[in-house]
């Protein structure tokens, strides 16, 4: 019998996956744990809040372009699953490489980050209301799609 993993587990390796930089893994785990550390200090579940920060952060939809008789159309696509997880995943960590939080502290950005997001406070939150608000206006050509 096959053993199910739980997905903060897996929501663990692919946010380990997003900060690796140049094949350096143990640095990156290094930082994640240093953010649990964080989330406890808080006293916050780590595996619940970052479960539902990055639930909070998936966007359903993205634009595209299409090209149709020599124009170029924006036209809406639904995302799968696992494309979700992985826009949110990396739109959290975009905020921890902005130029004001370069000389703070990495593991702390990151921390509070991720509680702004559980919370439904977060400017990640925010990009993806603004995407939505493009999708709406670009939605008259969702027929351009296939």
């Amino acid at each position: 019998m096959v053993e199910r993993i739980p997905k903060y587990i897996l929501l663990e390796q692919k946010i380990i996956g997003q900060l690796i930089k140049s094949g350096k893994k143990i640095r990156a785990e290094k930082l994640l744990k240093e953010v649990f550390f964080f989330l406890i200090q808080k006293k916050v579940s780590p595996a619940k809040t970052l479960f539902v920060a990055v639930f909070n952060c998936m966007p359903l939809l993205h634009l595209r372009r299409v090209r149709r008789k020599r124009k170029t159309f924006f036209v809406p696509f639904p995302l799968s699953s696992s494309t979700q997880i992985q826009i949110a995943i990396k739109s959290i960590l975009k905020v921890m490489k902005n130029k004001e939080n370069r000389r703070k502290n990495k593991s702390k950005v990151l921390c509070e980050e991720i509680i702004r997001a559980s919370n439904g406070q977060s400017q990640t939150i925010q990009n993806v209301q603004d995407s939505y608000k493009q999708i709406l206006q670009n939605r008259i050509y969702k027929h351009y799609r296939w």
